[in-house]
């Protein structure tokens, strides 16, 4: 039993070739069918990937490192094992690429979150959302160094989150999630899923979102019965949030005011056209909370509900 419960080792055998093993985050349903997910990417010249790895065994462990099941990775480089997700909390999934002649890749650790449905989900956009984008035509991939998340971006979600089911979206290529993931953790935003939306044509803001892009959104969004909310700088990504039935905030540089794109200005909630932000400082729970939005909760209007018979 005891040798069951042991990792796999990893260490180098010459002739080896260099991958990336990762594991996404995903959400979950309480006490429903889930699937922990794991991708094995070839890493070619100058450290660009070449595409996934078939063939070769992964094993899927659980937080306290017995094995779960050992899968072989599809043409694309996945593999997948079935599960239950427990009622509440989060659930840890490490994978390891099992010793052979052919490949080497560090273990990846990633989670599972039970979402319950109760609360509205808040979807917040890492690049260009949280993380300050590079400028210029000529950049593809941000710096991922400490100190590049936009001002107020922590401590306004730290105050949100205990009142929505919190989710970062990345829209970075998939051989940089890790390093999405872990810039959040050490940047200091609240624990959440950090979701793959889809690739994009490159990093380039204002490309709109694919039909598959959307409809994987659009999957997110459980109970409609909630409103579900979003924050983002990409316009195009913005607009078409906001006309699949999102809440979208858009965060801009300029200042608020008439808009000539057919945005909305902050505050105002109506139509399928994203509210302009100017910085987080725009979602103050202080201000008005993105739940707040649509109904309106001033103190005229809280007195006026009251008198009402």
């Amino acid at each position: 039993m005891l040798g069951l419960c042991l990792a796999s080792s990893t260490q180098a055998v010459a002739g080896q070739s260099q991958a990336i093993l990762f594991v996404p985050d995903r959400t979950a349903d309480p006490g429903k069918e889930t699937f922990a997910e794991a991708i094995l990417l070839r890493k070619g010249i100058l450290g660009l990937l070449s595409g996934g790895i078939q063939g070769e065994t992964l094993l899927f462990l659980d937080a306290s490192g017995c094995p779960l099941a050992r899968k072989l990775t599809d043409p694309s480089g996945m593999a997948r094992t079935a599960l239950r997700a427990p009622s509440s909390g989060l659930v840890s999934i490490r994978v390891e690429l099992v010793e052979n002649p052919r490949f080497k890749a560090e273990p990846d650790t990633g989670r599972i979150f039970v979402w319950n449905n109760t609360r509205p989900p808040f979807f917040v956009c890492v690049e260009g959302g949280l993380l300050r984008q590079p400028a210029g035509p000529s950049s593809i991939l941000p710096s991922w160094k400490q100190g590049d998340e936009l001002p107020g971006s922590r401590e306004t979600l730290h105050r949100l989150c205990p009142a929505f089911d919190l989710a970062y979206l990345t829209r970075a290529p998939r051989f940089e999630y890790p390093s999405v993931r872990r810039w959040i953790k050490e940047q200091g935003f609240p624990e959440a899923p950090v979701l793959v939306l889809g690739p994009f044509p490159g990093l380039q803001q204002q490309t709109p979102p694919s039909a598959e892009q959307m409809r994987v959104l659009q999957s997110l969004w459980k109970n409609r019965r909630k409103p579900a909310y979003l924050v983002t700088a990409d316009r195009a990504f913005a607009q078409a949030a906001a006309e699949g039935g999102f809440v979208t905030y858009l965060l801009v540089s300029e200042p608020v005011g008439p808009s000539e794109t057919g945005e909305e200005p902050a505050g105002s909630g109506d139509g399928n056209r994203p509210m302009r932000i100017r910085g987080w400082e725009g979602l103050d729970p202080g201000h008005r909370t993105p739940g707040e939005t649509k109904r309106g909760t001033s103190e005229q209007e809280k007195e006026k509900e009251r008198k009402r018979p």
